[in-house]
C-alpha cells in the first residue's frame, strides 16, 4: 500500500470540460557559473544572485539568464551551479602549535574561485570564536602553515558567524553552524583542540586554496535530486543546454513535479533546423521551445557600446512567472503583454514564412519577435506536445496548479472518517477554490455548473474503496483556451 497522502489521477473527458490566481511556482536555473556553492541555493534578487554565483560573464552565459529573469519579472530563483567534472574544491587548514591538523575549510563550491577565499578567526572574551569570511580584493596574502596573523586588511568580508566552537560538537559548533548558514565554506574537525590557549582577540587568516575549475564536461549528476524536495512548482531553464539526455532528465522530473522546462536552440539556427531539433526532444507538454537568441547590453565590454548574445530561456522562464503573478496561471505567456526588458536586438528576425515553419511545426518552437512600438515579445505559447489540449502552455500549467492545489487541499481529509461528512467537507473546500478560480478568469463557462464540477459520494465512493481508506474526489474543469488566429473578414462596401 502507499503512505497515506493525497493522490491525483488526470484523465482527458470526451466532453470540453477537462480534468487557477497565481501559483506558488519559482525559478529554477542549471548552469556553469563563476562561483558559488554547487548546493540548492534560494535568491530572490539580481543583487543577491551575484554577490554569490558572479556577476555577468560572456564566459559563463549562465550570468545573464539570471539577470533577464530577473528583468523579465521573475522574483524568485533557486541555483544550482554545475561544475567540470574534474573540478576541484580550495581547501585550507587551521593547524595547532604542534603542527597538527585541527580544522580543515573547504570552499562550498568547485573551482578556481575558492582560491581566492579567506577564514578569519578571533577569539573573543567568552572563549569562543568569531570567523569571518573574506574574498581576496587586493595583493594575495603570503600566510605560512600553522596559526598565524596574517594581512587581511584589503580583503572583502562576505559573511560573519559570532560566538563559535572550534572544539567539540553541539551548541554553536562551527561545522554545523557553517553547513548550514554559509553560503561559501564547510569545516570538518581533525581533532579536537581544547588543551590550547590562545589570548582572546588574537586573529589568525587561513587562505583557500588548490581549488581547480577543470575541464571535462558539465556534471548534471543530483540535478534533479537537489530541486526535488523543493514540493512545489517550478520553471527550469538551463541557458544555452541543447543536449538532449540532460533536458530529457530535466522533463522527466517536471512531468512528475508539476514543473516546466523552458528550452533554448542553439545560437545561430534556421526556422527549419530549430524545429528539427525541437523534434529530438520528448514530445511532453511540460516543455517548449523558443527562438532566437538575444542580444543585451554587456557592461563587461572594454566598450561603451557592448553586447552579448545570449539565449532567450532567462527572460522567458521570468516572463512566465511575471504572468503568473500579474495576470493568472491561465493567461498564456505570450502576447504583446509578454515583452522582455533589457534586449536591445534579436539574433536573427524572421521573416513571414519562417515563423509560419515554427509555428506549424511538428512540434511547434515559440518564435520571439520585434514588436512594433512595444520591442522583443514573446509570440508563441505551444508546448512540445501536439495531439491534446496540453499543447497550450496554458493548459498545461493551469493542469499542474490544480494538481497542486488540489493535493494540498485536501490534506486535512487524510485520516479523517471516511463518511459523508467528511464527502460534504471535502466537497465544500474544492468547490470554494474552484469558485475564485473561475472568478479570476481560469475557467470558462457563463456560471458555475458550465465551469466546474465536483463529486464526492456513495456512487465513487464504494463501501470496498471505504474499506481500504480510499477517498475519491472526481472533478471536472473547463479551462480556457488562448485566441492564436484572429481572422478578420474586411470587406469594402461602395456607393457611400
Amino acid at each position: 500500500m502507499p503512505t497515506p497522502g493525497v493522490y491525483i489521477t488526470e484523465s482527458t473527458l470526451l466532453a470540453p470540460v477537462v480534468s487557477g490566481a497565481t501559483t506558488d511556482a519559482a525559478g529554477v536555473i542549471i548552469a556553469d557559473l563563476p562561483q558559488g556553492p554547487s548546493n540548492l541555493v534560494r535568491v530572490t534578487s539580481w543583487y543577491q544572485f551575484s554577490d554569490i554565483f558572479g556577476g555577468l560573464s560572456t564566459n559563463k552565459i549562465g550570468t545573464f539568464g539570471a539577470n533577464l529573469f530577473f528583468r523579465a519579472g521573475g522574483s524568485e530563483l533557486y541555483v544550482v551551479r554545475v561544475v567540470h567534472t574534474d573540478a576541484v574544491a580550495a581547501t585550507g587548514v587551521l593547524k595547532t602549535t604542534d603542527a597538527s591538523t585541527w580544522i580543515t575549510f573547504t570552499a562550498k563550491g568547485k573551482g578556481a574561485y575558492g582560491n581566492n577565499l579567506r577564514v578569519k578567526l578571533t577569539k573573543n572574551s567568552s572563549n569562543l570564536w568569531d570567523l569571518t569570511v573574506l574574498r581576496e580584493a587586493g595583493v594575495a596574502d603570503t600566510i605560512a602553515s600553522g596559526l598565524v596573523t596574517g594581512g587581511s586588511d584589503d580583503d572583502v568580508a562576505l559573511e560573519t558567524f559570532t560566538n563559535l566552537n572550534l572544539n567539540t560538537f553541539g551548541h554553536q559548533d562551527v561545522v554545523n553552524i557553517l553547513a548550514l548558514r554559509s553560503n561559501y565554506i564547510n569545516a570538518a574537525w581533525f581533532g579536537a583542540s581544547s588543551a590550547k590557549t590562545i589570548a582572546a582577540g588574537t586573529s589568525f587568516v587561513i587562505p583557500l586554496a588548490s581549488g581547480a575549475d577543470g575541464s571535462a564536461g558539465l556534471d548534471y549528476t543530483g540535478v534533479t535530486t537537489l530541486i526535488g524536495g523543493l514540493n512545489r512548482p517550478l520553471v527550469i531553464f538551463s541557458p544555452g543546454l541543447v543536449d538532449t539526455a540532460t533536458i530529457g532528465l530535466l522533463t522527466t522530473f517536471a512531468s512528475s513535479n508539476n514543473s516546466f522546462v523552458v528550452v533554448d536552440t542553439a545560437a545561430d539556427v534556421t526556422a527549419s533546423a530549430a524545429v528539427t531539433y525541437a523534434g529530438t526532444l520528448s514530445a511532453t507538454a511540460v516543455s517548449a521551445v523558443y527562438s532566437p537568441w538575444l542580444w543585451v547590453p554587456d557592461p563587461t565590454s572594454a566598450s561603451r557600446d557592448g553586447i552579448a548574445k545570449v539565449p532567450p530561456s532567462g527572460a522567458v522562464a521570468g516572463a512566465i512567472l511575471a504572468t503568473d503573478a500579474g495576470r493568472g496561471v491561465f493567461k498564456t505567456p505570450a502576447g504583446v503583454e509578454v515583452s522582455l526588458p533589457g534586449v536591445v536586438a534579436l539574433e536573427k528576425e524572421f521573416t513571414t514564412t519562417e515563423l509560419d515553419t515554427l509555428a506549424n511545426g511538428v512540434p511547434p518552437v515559440n518564435a520571439i519577435r520585434i514588436v512594433p512600438g512595444v520591442g522583443p515579445c514573446v509570440m508563441g505559447g505551444r508546448t512540445l506536445k501536439t495531439t491534446d489540449a496540453t499543447r497550450f502552455i496554458n493548459v498545461r500549467r493551469s493542469l499542474d496548479y490544480l494538481t497542486f492545489e488540489l493535493k494540498n487541499r485536501l490534506l486535512f481529509a487524510v485520516h479523517r472518517n471516511n463518511d459523508q461528512d467528511l464527502w460534504l467537507q471535502a466537497s465544500t473546500v474544492v468547490d470554494a477554490f474552484l469558485t475564485s478560480f473561475w472568478q479570476q478568469g481560469g475557467l470558462r463557462g457563463r456560471d458555475k455548473k458550465s465551469a466546474f464540477y465536483v463529486k464526492i459520494d456513495s456512487e465513487n465512493n464504494s463501501s470496498n474503496d471505504i474499506a481500504n481508506g480510499i477517498l475519491n474526489v472526481e472533478v471536472g474543469v473547463a479551462l480556457q483556451y488562448p485566441a492564436e488566429f484572429i481572422r478578420i473578414n474586411l470587406t469594402q462596401q461602395t456607393g457611400i
